[in-house]
């Protein structure tokens, strides 16, 4: 039985303990080259795919509705995210320190984005924030030096120092 075989069969089963497994079971990630598309399935724990080095693209099934804390963090070659629109959640550090990070395409229906989520994002140039969101919080784009251009709903608010470091800014409201 292979690895694919092993988690389908303890999902099918057993998926609560399925979901407890993920907690590590990505952490760190060495081995795969190449990712090109990698599902998360009713992820609930943190550090799902952490300190990968190899790890480039990532999208987010719909049957995600929270990205957790740490999901991503430290994937350094990560370039490219794309996420359904079940997501109304970046968790905290979801994504920091992705520091090769330059395009994200978030969920249409996202509400909150968590603390340091997009830290040392250092190639992300440009992202839309959707009319869903309402809150993001404090250092989130952290020290995203190149992050020139943000596209945010009038009505969003911020945590502290939400874009501290973003020496090249522009805003512009929706």
């Amino acid at each position: 039985m292979n690895d694919e075989e092993l988690f389908r069969s303890i999902y099918k089963y057993e998926p609560n303990i399925f979901n407890r497994i993920l907690e590590y079971v990505f952490y760190p990630c060495y081995t795969s080259e190449e990712i090109k598309q990698h599902k998360l399935v009713r992820i609930m724990s943190d550090k799902v795919i952490t300190d990968s080095k190899y790890l480039k693209f990532v999208i987010i099934d719909s049957n995600v509705n929270k990205v957790p804390r740490n999901a991503f963090c430290g994937c350094f070659n990560l370039t490219t995210i794309e996420m359904s629109d079940s997501v109304t959640e970046i968790g905290d550090f979801a994504f920091s320190n992705c520091s090769s990070l330059k395009s994200i395409v978030l969920s249409n229906n996202i509400k909150t984005i968590g603390q340091n989520a997009f830290r040392y994002c250092f190639n992300l140039t440009s992202i839309y924030i959707p009319d869903s969101v309402t809150f993001i919080d404090g250092w989130c784009f952290y020290g995203c030096s190149n992050l020139s251009e943000i596209r945010i709903p009038r009505h969003t608010k911020f945590g502290y120092l939400t874009f501290l470091g973003c020496t090249k800014l522009n805003f512009f409201n929706k």
